[in-house]
């Protein structure tokens, strides 16, 4: 999403040659200065053999030195690449944040659009988990544990990323209508209304410390909780009438809230407590009981 994301391991690349780069020319003045002292020592050193000795450590200084001086060399010309590489990157991205914005829109949507075909299929309504498999060419007796636990293990690694989002609410305003589209089959018209409805919200949210940055604030989970309620209604008249996946809602409008870990009652038979992971669940929707 961010602009230095794109070039940031050439970055690193470049980061890395400096630094052998400076340890490199450590050693070669080391060297230097190891060569100069033993032909000093050399001019006072009566014994051939002792001469002889040290002639062959120098010679064997210089060797060291002028493979030191070719690897130097090397780096240099690898530095030198990186730099032209990263230059011709920067040449490439946007102008502008507007621009940068309006260039990512679209893998954001997409995100969302995964969010909501994902609690299609785990929404427990048999007949949509059907749909939503079939739409994936899938088997729902042999394939539905493997694709939520793929799918969730994807979610998962972006969890960071959705967090920072609403920050921006042109872009939590985006993966949450399009997650609003897919769960409840919203056309364009609705879509659009609850991208500027989320947008709007949001932008009071980050000014009230709602936003998932400011999670560590006292009081944050109930305050946030009270808040997405009001979304919550905002967004009803949206939704389908009596559809079997409202309770998703609570999920998508509360998805920068990250991955939570439950601990369950221990099931019959057992002593120790079931540990689950799952999107945050709350605020409990309103008009569904």
């Amino acid at each position: 999403m961010k602009r230095y994301t794109l070039y940031s391991p050439v970055l690193v690349l470049m980061v890395l040659a400096a630094l052998w780069l400076r340890h490199a020319r450590g050693e070669h003045s080391a060297l230097q200065a190891a060569i100069a002292m033993q032909r000093a020592g050399n001019a006072a050193l009566p014994d051939d053999r002792a001469g002889l000795r040290a002639r062959n450590k120098t010679m064997g200084l210089e060797e060291n030195n002028a493979a030191l001086q070719a690897a130097l060399r090397r780096i240099e010309e690898a530095t030198d690449a990186i730099r032209k590489e990263t230059a011709a990157l920067q040449l490439k991205l946007p102008a502008s944040l507007d621009a940068e914005v309006t260039e990512s829109y679209g893998s954001i949507a997409d995100m969302g659009t995964e969010f909501g075909q994902y609690f299609r299929m785990i929404s427990g309504d048999f007949d949509e988990m059907q749909q939503e498999l079939r739409r994936r060419g899938l088997n729902e007796e042999s394939d539905l544990g493997g694709e939520v636990v793929r799918a969730f293990g994807k979610f998962t690694t972006w969890a960071p990323e959705i967090g920072a989002m609403e920050d921006t609410p042109v872009e939590i305003g985006s993966l949450q209508s399009s997650a609003l589209r897919a769960t409840f089959s919203l056309d364009d018209s609705q879509t659009r209304q609850a991208e500027a409805i989320i947008k709007e919200h949001f932008v009071t949210m980050k000014a009230d410390g709602l936003t998932y940055s400011g999670h560590d604030a006292p009081e944050w989970r109930e305050r946030r909780s009270e808040s997405l309620t009001q979304l919550l209604y905002r967004l009803q008249p949206l939704i389908p009438a009596g559809s079997k996946l409202t309770a998703c809602l609570a999920q998508i409008v509360n998805i920068g809230a990250g991955i939570e870990t439950k601990a369950m009652p221990p099931e019959p038979g057992t002593t120790e407590p079931k540990v689950v992971q799952s999107f945050a669940n709350w605020p409990v929707v309103p008009w569904v009981r």
